[in-house]
């Protein structure tokens, strides 16, 4: 039904039995779904290149604690009461995690 190549592996439009009769039926209901799904398509895939950009990286947010200590040390007492288990039994584990690394080192510079 969709003429658009889209870039999305996995797309799907549901439509009701009911309703695929009446598509088969009526050839300018069909042409002007076909059309409106292919303008749908154009324009959630730009909105999601929009909400992209928007997206926080772990970079973003190593920087933001970088720059407000309070927020850096409420989540140092966070990290360190709910890790205790990790850190005790699995320590090769924290180690591997490079962030987390990054962030103890800025917790260290103060």
């Amino acid at each position: 039904m969709l003429n658009y190549k889209t870039k999305y592996q996995y797309l799907a439009i549901f439509v009701e039995e009911s309703q695929i009769k009446n598509l088969r039926d009526n050839q300018g209901l069909y042409n002007a779904t076909r059309e409106y799904l292919n303008k749908f398509v154009v324009a959630m895939e730009k909105r999601i290149e929009i909400e992209k950009t928007k997206q926080f990286n772990e970079n973003d947010i190593l920087k933001y604690l970088r720059e407000h200590k309070e927020m850096r040390m409420r989540l140092k007492k966070v990290f360190d009461k709910n890790l205790t288990f990790v850190k005790e039994y699995y320590p090769d584990i924290l180690k591997s995690w490079k962030y987390y690394q990054e962030f103890l080192r800025i917790c260290e510079e103060g």
